[in-house]
């Protein structure tokens, strides 16, 4: 109990609180995040495409299978381990080495926002890296949607002078 009210020992205390929060292994901040969207949303394509993003984590909290995420940064030097390690220049050079297409980055860009506020959330870090960066730029138009017109009577067009092949 005097301990308790000992304003140095206090200190001392958050003082190694907060360093322990923050020596939180990426490893293990990817395995409990896919762990509690698994939870929350079933083992369905969105956690499909966390893995993707993140990577799988097995048991031991070991790298089962390379996500864009861990891919990355097994080629840094030095690597980023804990997750408080990781800063914005870093997010901002993962990004940039990204191969998606603008929709597709800009979906990854909201999940691993997603990730860093989970991180938040539980005291690992104390703000996200992220927070200051902006998305990926998406085109604009509907790239996914119903044809025009012309490019519709352009398939109508196509499609009269072909002629089917005499295999069935």
């Amino acid at each position: 109990w005097v301990d308790a009210q000992d304003p140095e020992k206090a200190e001392l205390r958050r003082i190694r609180g907060e360093r322990e929060r923050k020596e939180k292994r990426i490893e293990d901040a990817v395995a409990l995040y896919l762990t509690d969207l698994v939870t929350r949303r079933g083992d369905n394509g969105t956690v499909a495409m966390a893995r993707s993003l993140l990577g799988r984590i097995d048991g031991n909290g070991a790298v089962e299978r390379d996500g864009h995420l861990f891919s990355w940064l097994s080629k840094q030097n030095p690597r980023p381990v804990f997750i408080g390690d990781i800063t914005s220049e870093h997010l901002v050079a993962w990004r940039a080495s990204w191969k998606f297409g603008d929709q597709t980055a800009r979906q990854r860009w909201s999940m691993l926002k997603a990730f860093l506020t989970f991180c938040v959330g539980h005291g690992w870090i104390g703000q996200s890296p992220a927070r200051n960066l902006k998305p990926p730029k998406v085109d604009k138009g509907c790239r996914t949607g119903i044809f025009t017109d012309d490019q519709y009577n352009a398939i109508l067009d196509a499609t009269s002078r072909h002629e089917p092949s005499a295999h069935v």
